[in-house]
């Protein structure tokens, strides 16, 4: 029983997990090197922390990709009562230019 409960509580975890990934160009790679987390609440209305430069993150450089990703981590996070309705995290990850 024991079993049981843990591969369903890793099974509803891993579920709530997912990537998004944004190319700029159609040759644009997705090896990304700059990584991140960019803080949101109530909701997913509001951002705590300020939105993504991405002209700033590769020195003017460009970006080829960005991805956002809410992981295990974030996910275990948002499965606190009451904690996701006001704070969800997710990562930022950019792939800039070379």
């Amino acid at each position: 029983m024991r079993n049981l409960i843990l591969l369903a509580a890793l099974t509803v975890l891993s579920s709530a997990c997912h990537t998004i990934v944004v190319r700029n160009g159609e040759n644009a790679t997705t090896s990304m090197n700059r990584e991140q987390w960019h803080h949101i609440g109530i909701i997913r209305l509001v951002e705590y922390s300020k939105p993504v430069d991405l002209n700033a993150q590769c020195d003017g450089k460009g970006w080829n990709a960005v991805q956002t990703r809410t992981g295990p981590l974030q996910v275990l996070i948002g499965a606190i009562p009451y904690v996701s309705t006001f704070y969800s995290p997710e990562e930022v990850q950019i792939s800039c230019k070379d």
